[in-house]
């Protein structure tokens, strides 16, 4: 309950009165770290114990591991894999937990000799092997693995997922095609497929070469109005170019990435529930106010992940990051 409200010096302070601590208790506190992203203090944590630890503290250290991604980390989870191996073959959420470790770290190899020592493979190992292609720019093997998950396995929602940003990382439009075409009806108006169609399309600041960009820009106009009538200033202080005489101040901010990115979401039929976006740089003073007033509006929670957090825009008009960016 603590650590879910971030209050981690109570938390510990509890922890550590507890005398005789066991998985559990460890295994609490470590997942509380993790929620926090305190993934060093897992690792410390981890390294204190001084009892056997079960499938769910490796499970836990070697996702604070993937979270961490450092010299320390790769050792850590060097010795967890040698115990996984020796001990946990038939483990095959702590071995699915190892293949997304190696992945992390770029280790293909090792990933797939761990893969290949599962003897019943699940749909949750093949999905964490293709999301590590994906990750390691092998998107070639992650369509072979899916043709061998076929044989003998029913893909999910997730595993399509997966494929259509594989599509769209090497931009296989026809690919896609193929692959949408294979998804059950009942899955295609899930709202994680739709987003991952929808991120297929990458929007860049102004970009006009999109289909459906009139219908962007009209939605684009839409939200500006209302941004203007519940009160946003859009500032000109986060424009860093000069603005030419055919442009205001209302229409290069209007034109930042993730606005049109957002805009694009609210032309879908049906809109989706929750709004995903994925951004490159981080984003800019006026994007992160005029989401949260966004949101609140139309009454949609916006997820924004840019290359420093990621930002949860609720329905209230506040911010996860508590407007710390």
């Amino acid at each position: 309950m603590l650590m879910k409200f971030g209050d981690i010096k109570s938390a510990e302070n509890i922890f550590y009165s507890i005398k005789n601590k066991d998985n559990f208790t460890f295994g609490a506190m470590m997942k509380g770290y993790v929620e926090n992203d305190q993934y060093e203090k897992v690792l410390d944590l981890y390294e204190e114990m001084n009892i056997k630890p079960d499938d769910i503290i490796y499970i836990i250290v070697l996702n604070a591991c993937a979270g961490l991604s450092n010299y320390r980390a790769m050792n850590i989870e060097k010795q967890i894999l040698q115990k996984i191996c020796n001990k946990w073959q038939n483990n095959k959420i702590i071995l699915t937990s190892g293949i997304d470790m190696l992945m992390t770290f770029g280790n293909v190899n090792d990933a797939e000799y761990l893969f290949r020592s599962i003897q019943k493979k699940d749909i949750i190992a093949y999905g964490a092997m293709m999301n590590g292609y994906n990750m390691n720019n092998q998107p070639l093997k992650c369509f072979e693995l899916f043709e061998e998950l076929k044989q003998n396995l029913v893909p999910d929602e997730i595993i399509f997922n997966i494929l259509i940003g594989t599509c769209a990382q090497i931009g296989l439009l026809s690919r896609c095609k193929f692959i949408f075409n294979q998804i059950p009806l009942h899955m295609q108006h899930q709202q994680r497929i739709q987003n991952a169609l929808i991120n297929m399309w990458q929007f860049k600041a102004h970009d006009r070469s999109h289909p459906r960009s009139s219908e962007i820009y009209a939605e684009l106009d839409r939200l500006s109005s209302e941004l203007i009538q519940y009160g946003h200033r859009f500032d000109s202080s986060w424009i860093t170019r000069s603005i030419q005489e055919d442009e205001s101040i209302e229409s290069v901010l209007c034109g930042h990435s993730e606005k049109l990115a957002i805009a694009f979401n609210f032309i879908q039929r049906p809109i989706p529930s929750i709004i995903q976006i994925t951004k490159n740089l981080r984003v800019c003073g006026d994007c992160h106010a005029a989401t949260k007033l966004i949101a609140k509006i139309r009454q949609r929670d916006i997820i924004v992940r840019d290359a420093n957090r990621i930002h949860h825009f609720y329905s209230s008009g506040q911010c996860s990051c508590q407007d710390h960016f």
